[in-house]
């Protein structure tokens, strides 16, 4: 989803863009780690890189920056891949994250930590979601604030069951 984003920022300001391709079923480092021996001679990356580029990462939105951290490995990974294929050193810096929505569940303590920068344009849990308040039904609200408060509470099967047949009630 950060693709379309991406290119509409890089266009609007006439600078280049890359974009990382989606590598299936990997969810964590080490899921690239074991995978990545797999995937061949394919670029993990589409679009030039130059030795001094300042990268950032676009997104449409972040909750804990795992697949953040997913899209920086697989930078780091195809600069050494074309400085072996070329012959020449490329450093480049990736320390920026930009994204449309930060559902605050922890994304900007983990780029802190890992010395990285995040932006957003809308912080959910402390401003997005009140702006939506009036245009939702009040279980809707109490819900989506409850998620963003516990979400692990909603992986539970019979909680998921519980909303589906609140949802088609609704209907």
């Amino acid at each position: 989803a950060g693709v379309p984003i991406a290119i509409a920022i890089t266009m609007q300001e006439g600078i280049p863009s890359c974009y990382t391709r989606k590598l299936e079923g990997v969810k964590t480092i080490e899921d690239f780690e074991s995978r990545i021996c797999d995937y061949g001679e394919h670029s993990l990356m589409e679009g030039e890189i130059e030795d001094g580029d300042v990268i950032a990462i676009v997104d449409d939105l972040v909750t804990r920056f795992d697949s953040k951290i997913l899209a920086l490995e697989q930078v780091r990974y195809e600069v050494k891949r074309r400085e072996k294929e070329t012959g020449k050193k490329v450093n480049v810096t990736c320390k920026d994250v930009v994204v449309l929505v930060d559902r605050e569940q922890g994304a900007f303590e983990r780029a802190r930590s890992l010395g990285m920068n995040l932006y957003s344009l809308i912080p959910f849990k402390s401003k997005g979601i009140h702006w939506l308040k009036k245009r939702i039904t009040s279980i809707e609200y109490e819900i989506m604030l409850d998620y963003l408060n516990d979400d692990l509470k909603y992986q539970d099967k019979k909680i998921q069951s519980r909303l589906i047949d609140l949802a088609l009630r609704k209907k």
